[in-house]
């Protein structure tokens, strides 16, 4: 009976019960959740947001969200209800932020991989933009079908490869716009157009090598080959007769199919002239096309070893190449065109990456580039694996067209340390290549690390304006975005401060408290509680930035991810705390005839015609005024005694600064802000802290006994 007793005591005074074992482990919770507080440890942690990730693995961009639309429908959908920017990816082998943007909603297009259609009678095919190329071939090779331009690797999807106008080893071939023939394209309205050399030229011609910066390609139509068995030759000779070489046995002949030259480093003497041409013997192998997704052990070994050394790489010429080439084997055409890159060392490793360049000469101009590329690989010391060249005929119309008359391709494949001492080392050589491209006419690829100034790339595209004007005409609002988007559409040009009458920089008057080029103020908000929901979101981001860039920057160990969520998550929270002083106004970004000027409030404020307010705190102004009136806004501004502090200014940079043991605080100009609470490593006795500032001020703090670890744009 006593059992049943205590039951039913416990039924009588169960809210009793309840109350007295749940407070307890509620007061237990609050006081871990507030001590965590003021230990700087986070009650919680949001959950890391997603990361995209490219060929080098050294430009890895958080993004908003990614979404795997399934149907062109879908997509119509999203591009109509999504108010922000779009980036765009397939399978993401580009190397320099190409498929992705921050703050962007991320389209991962590879499930639309269907074929719509295929017919054998015409030699076409119409797929869907995520499909791989080794899709297509494993559709077209059971009727002797074969694709007529495309990479050597076959794991790029289409619609990656249209964006980028690749190119392959074919003969008598070039972009691969000249294999389209029309394809669908979405644009920033929800809408979707047929275009093609004859219906929408301008939309064909943009999209084409528009580095999904027009619209989404949805699919398209490609001219398809035949399949024919083929046969390789090689000869090894000096690199000056190699024009003459290919002149004379391969451009004209109507047998050779594919065709390449590898040049061997260090010394860039010698080249190997691989061609395959049709073949009347059987094939003697089985294989019509090449195991998929099988890991190459061997390659990528011999790949690393001849990163390793010199002496490597000149065995590799005279003995390993010259036995791996004395047999004639016969394949398909589609077996040759589906090689993986699983057959390639992966990119990225603790230490170092490898990473590709690209540049297309004219045919006339091959020997003295040569010459000018030897001396800069020289000079710069650069870790050159092999270059490789190939040939294209000219494009028929892409704005962003690399080859405007026949060139060669030198497609040079090399390994880089991933510090930031190592990726500078790369920008500078990779400068001075395309400076010497430019200087004999010619040209380079935009799919890899965006190093080059505004000025090399409008030298080598001089045709980027029409790109330009379909840009604005095809996504007026700046929809599809990414990094080589951005950099070509808002490319770094600024006026002459020094040139302006008048103008005063003072590195003492407070910014906007903010960060600004991270906080998203496209859209209203309707309550300060949203505002700062709003600002705690931005501030994650930045933080995300800044750990994606510590996992390969070569950021110290001892200083983990787990920390930086931690001290980024609890600025986060301190956020609630802080009003936000921004009002919500529309993002402060100039169209290229305007300009911005940052001054202090004033109570005697005259604002000039034609200017506006486009940002404002509780200290400062930002004014959005025409160039063309710039002098006189300036003057008008200094009457009313409202100087000028910053014209422009919204350049900022995201660094990590480094101080010894003995300086745990760093000393800014009122003008920087901390982002969040500096790191310790007590291990190598520094503090890192992450400022965010003007540009103008780097100066200013590298003259207060910081090292500047990393900078992040």
């Amino acid at each position: 009976m006593i059992v049943p007793i205590l039951c039913q005591s416990t039924v009588r005074h169960r809210p009793f019960v309840l109350a007295t074992v749940t407070l307890p482990i509620l007061v237990i919770l609050i006081g871990i959740t507030w001590v965590q507080l003021i230990r700087g440890e986070p009650a919680c942690v949001p959950p890391l947001p997603p990361v995209i990730h490219n060929g080098t693995g050294i430009h890895s961009v958080p993004v908003e969200k990614v979404v795997v639309p399934g149907s062109v429908e879908e997509i119509q959908e999203i591009v109509r209800s999504h108010r922000g920017p779009i980036s765009l990816g397939g399978a993401r082998f580009s190397q320099g932020g190409q498929t992705a943007h921050p703050e962007t909603l991320h389209l991962d297009l590879r499930r639309l991989n269907r074929v719509l259609a295929l017919d054998p009678r015409t030699q076409t095919i119409t797929v869907e933009c995520g499909a791989t190329w080794r899709q297509i071939q494993q559709q077209i090779d059971p009727i002797g079908l074969s694709v007529r331009i495309m990479q050597t690797y076959a794991n790029f999807t289409v619609g990656g490869s249209l964006s980028v106008n690749v190119h392959g080893r074919y003969i008598g071939e070039g972009p691969i716009i000249r294999s389209v023939q029309s394809l669908r394209i979405v644009l920033a309205d929800g809408s979707i157009q047929t275009a093609s050399e004859e219906v929408n030229p301008d939309l064909f011609h943009a999209a084409i090598g528009g580095y999904g910066g027009i619209g989404i390609i949805t699919d398209a139509t490609l001219r398809l080959t035949e399949n024919v068995a083929v046969e390789r030759h090689s000869v090894a000779l000096p690199i000056a007769t190699y024009p003459e070489h290919f002149n004379t046995s391969v451009r004209d002949n109507p047998d050779a199919i594919f065709s390449n030259g590898d040049i061997y480093p260090p010394d860039f003497e010698i080249v190997r002239a691989v061609t395959w041409y049709k073949s009347a013997r059987p094939p003697t192998s089985n294989q019509r096309l090449r195991p998929i997704g099988q890991t190459d052990h061997l390659s990528p070994r011999i790949i690393a070893l001849l990163a390793e050394s010199d002496t490597a790489k000149k065995i590799r010429r005279v003995a390993i190449e010259p036995l791996l080439h004395l047999s004639k084997p016969v394949v398909w055409r589609n077996n040759e065109a589906s090689y993986d890159v699983s057959e390639l060392p992966a990119f990225t490793h603790q230490d170092h990456t490898y990473g590709l360049r690209e540049y297309f000469i004219p045919v006339k101009n091959f020997s003295p580039f040569v010459e000018r590329m030897r001396s800069v690989f020289s000079k710069h010391n650069v870790n050159i694996i092999n270059v490789s060249i190939r040939h294209a005929l000219p494009d028929s119309g892409s704005f962003l067209a690399w080859a405007r008359e026949e060139v060669f391709a030198f497609v040079v494949y090399y390994r880089q340390g991933i510090t930031p001492a190592d990726q500078e080392r790369v920008r500078v050589w990779t400068r001075a290549m395309i400076d010497e491209a430019n200087a004999f006419g010619g040209s380079f690829y935009l799919p890899y690390q965006v190093y080059e100034s505004p000025e090399q790339r409008r030298r080598a595209y001089p045709q980027l304006d029409s790109f330009l004007a379909a840009k604005r005409r095809f996504d007026p609002n700046n929809t599809f975005r990414n990094t080589l988007i951005d950099s070509i559409t808002n490319p770094d040009q600024r006026p002459d401060l020094n040139a302006i009458p008048n103008y005063r920089q003072s590195a003492s008057t407070p910014l906007i408290h903010a960060a600004e080029s991270w906080i998203n103020l496209h859209e209203q908000v309707s309550s300060q509680k949203e505002r700062r929901t709003s600002r705690i979101k931005q501030l994650w981001r930045v933080c995300e930035s800044g750990i994606a860039a510590a996992n390969h920057h070569g950021f110290p160990g001892t200083v983990s991810v787990n920390q930086l969520r931690q001290t980024a998550w609890l600025s986060s929270l301190r956020t609630l705390l802080t009003p936000l002083p921004l009002k919500a106004r529309p993002a402060p970004t100039p169209p290229p005839d305007r300009t911005h000027l940052l001054l202090r409030k004033t109570k005697n404020l005259s604002l000039p015609e034609s200017t506006s307010v486009v940002l404002e705190s509780e200290e400062s102004l930002v004014l959005s005024t025409p160039q063309s009136i710039l002098p006189r806004t300036l003057s008008q501004l200094a009457k009313s005694q409202t100087p000028v502090e910053e014209i422009d200014g919204l350049r900022f940079a995201t660094l990590c600064l480094v101080s010894p043991r003995s300086e745990p605080s760093p000393t800014l100009p009122p003008s920087a802000v901390c982002l969040f609470p500096s790191l310790s490593d007590p291990v190598i006795g520094q503090h890192f802290h992450y400022v965010h500032t003007p540009l103008k001020l780097l100066p200013v703090l590298l003259g207060k006994h910081h090292s500047i670890q990393s900078v992040f744009h």
